[in-house]
């Protein structure tokens, strides 16, 4: 199943933005067109930003391993986790994102992105009640945000995001119609 979610644009201004106060990059070297790491960082704040460059580029099992060290480190991470998940969509691994996703919601219970992503991949699996506790959730972020907090748009954009999902699961359960 190949899963079309935004891995550009506004997930990347998010990590970015999560990752605003990180410390600058190791040296890099290019190689064939390709920019990467001289030597990688332990460092978990370093591994993160490496991780958000190859979402950037789309090198989503580069970005895995580095998101990987830094759960290595702080396994309840939930922007690491969140992350990561954006990486396993990128590689089509939707069980994984899903996973990902959950720590990081239960970490995080206000991490929207995470949330919308997590109930549209629940729908995209199939579990539409785990899909509609996710909205759910935003819909209670939605009450108590009354459309002036921060993350009003993007929760409204998280509803939009699972209602699709919902949506794409009733049509794919829809028996086909008989012919003529």
């Amino acid at each position: 199943m190949k899963l079309k979610l935004a891995v550009g644009g506004g997930v990347l201004l998010a990590a970015l933005h999560l990752a605003a106060a990180a410390p600058a990059f190791a040296q890099k070297v290019s190689a064939g067109g390709n920019t990467r790491l001289a030597e990688p960082s332990k460092d978990p704040t370093v591994r993160y930003m490496t991780g958000v460059e190859l979402l950037q580029q789309k090198d989503f099992q580069h970005a895995a391993l580095a998101f990987r060290d830094v759960l290595e480190l702080d396994q309840r991470n939930a922007n690491a986790n969140y992350m990561m998940a954006i990486a396993q969509i990128g590689l089509n691994d939707l069980v994984q994102a899903r996973n990902y996703l959950r720590t990081a919601v239960r970490s995080n219970p206000k991490l929207v992105d995470a949330r919308a992503k997590l109930g549209y991949i629940e729908a995209k699996l199939e579990d539409a009640v785990a899909a509609r506790d996710q909205r759910a959730a935003l819909g209670q972020l939605e009450k108590s945000c009354k459309g002036t907090c921060p993350d009003a748009a993007a929760i409204g954009s998280g509803i939009t995001l699972i209602e699709k999902g919902l949506a794409e699961m009733a049509v794919g359960k829809t028996p086909a119609a008989a012919p003529g």
